[in-house]
């Protein structure tokens, strides 16, 4: 069952001054700040006091190489990915793929009644 709202993305021009208007002037605290690959920088923040939903820095620029497709921008969190995949192809729920393993964690993407997209994910904890 999907547990919570994650995080929304917002997309930005430029991660960095982003980065500095919403920790500088918001106080808003760092999560992650990590290179994904050479193309993709995952900055998550989130108020000082918020338990559970962030937001995402994602660079406008990498927008156009999914062929003009918008991103998804909720990112929807459960604490067991396959069960809730199975859950919701029985109830006929549009998968975009099988789940995939990232560093951080492990997600499905899957699309709304009227195609809008989604991602579900499940956190790896690191030890």
């Amino acid at each position: 069952m999907i547990t919570n709202i994650s995080s929304i993305m917002i997309f930005v021009n430029n991660q960095q001054e982003s980065l500095r208007f919403w920790v500088e002037k918001l106080d808003f605290k760092v999560i992650k700040d990590v290179i994904l690959d050479l193309k993709v920088r995952w900055i998550q923040l989130a108020p000082p006091n918020s338990p559970v939903t962030s937001i995402i820095l994602y660079p406008k620029s990498l927008i156009s190489v999914r062929e003009s497709k918008p991103l998804p921008v909720v990112i929807f969190e459960t604490n067991d990915i396959e069960m809730t995949l199975k859950q919701m192809k029985n109830k006929g729920v549009n998968l975009s793929h099988e789940s995939l393993k990232s560093e951080l964690g492990v997600y499905v993407m899957f699309r709304d009644n009227e195609d809008n997209e989604y991602i579900m994910i499940e956190h790896i904890e690191k030890k």
